[in-house]
């Protein structure tokens, strides 16, 4: 609000004149309108779409703001950092198409899909379909005690932004695939918030997405891996691994004890 007290008390002598700048003005918050509507968007459409509809938001803004106009040798230095931006606005949008078109899923390392095609050979990630879902507390303690191993508990929303980050940055990197390949996958999807949904969170002390459980081979939780919010891969191998070791450990005390 700072701004509005001083130009509220100064009245119109720190106001800009009115003049064709002002164009350029309408422009750019138009431009600023249309990327909140594709953030928006890039809830419910697939990553490659988000790029594709940033990168052409992006040339057209070059456009827009000059990239191809021709300077006179008179141009001052704020139409030349202009033309600059907008040449820089038209190449990254080249990077973002070039991402879309190669199954990019990243608006910072929009090439990042085209690297992953080339080398095959690589292991994959995790996606949703490598989650089993549950929609009850009793469902989730089935799914935990039955399986016999360590158990991921995931809880994710298709309007959780967090969790998209999520998903396409930390599931989908092979070391986190690789450090999870022993455990057991489940996801609670809270998109659609039913009753069911809402006493499970309230039994499992769960706020909202994006949270992960961790449990070990009795069906334990073990709640020094629980992570909330802001995930990252360093964050996940490490919870996984703790969660093997305390699930060997019971194993070990139990032969020592029949051996004795």
């Amino acid at each position: 609000g700072i701004p509005l007290i001083l130009i509220g008390t100064s009245g119109a002598t720190l106001l800009p004149r009115a003049g064709a700048w002002m164009a350029q003005v309408r422009w750019l918050f138009g431009f600023i309108f249309l990327g909140t509507a594709i953030w928006y968007l890039d809830r419910l459409i697939p990553a490659p779409a988000t790029l594709a509809l940033s990168a052409a938001l992006l040339v057209t803004l070059g456009v827009f703001f000059g990239a191809f106009d021709t300077l006179s040798p008179q141009a001052g230095v704020g139409r030349r950092l202009m033309k600059s931006a907008s040449l820089l606005s038209v190449l990254y949008g080249a990077f973002l198409a070039f991402g879309a078109a190669s199954g990019g899923t990243s608006m910072l390392q929009p090439l990042q899909g085209s690297q992953n095609s080339v080398i095959a050979s690589s292991p994959t990630g995790l996606t949703k379909a490598s989650f089993s879902t549950v929609a009850s507390d009793n469902e989730l303690r089935a799914a935990v005690s039955e399986a016999g191993k360590p158990s991921l508990v995931y809880f994710t929303a298709d309007w959780c932004v967090s969790c998209r980050v999520i998903e396409r940055s930390v599931l989908a990197d092979p070391q986190v695939a690789q450090s999870l390949a022993d455990t057991n996958l489940v996801s609670v999807d809270l998109s659609d918030l039913t009753p069911e949904k809402q006493q499970l969170m309230k039994d499992n002390n769960v706020i909202g997405p994006p949270t992960m459980l961790f449990f070990d081979r009795s069906g334990t939780e073990l709640s020094s891996a629980r992570m909330v919010g802001e995930i990252s891969v360093r964050s996940v191998i490490d919870a996984a691994t703790q969660t093997q070791q305390a699930s060997v450990k019971p194993a070990i005390t139990n032969i020592s004890g029949i051996r004795q």
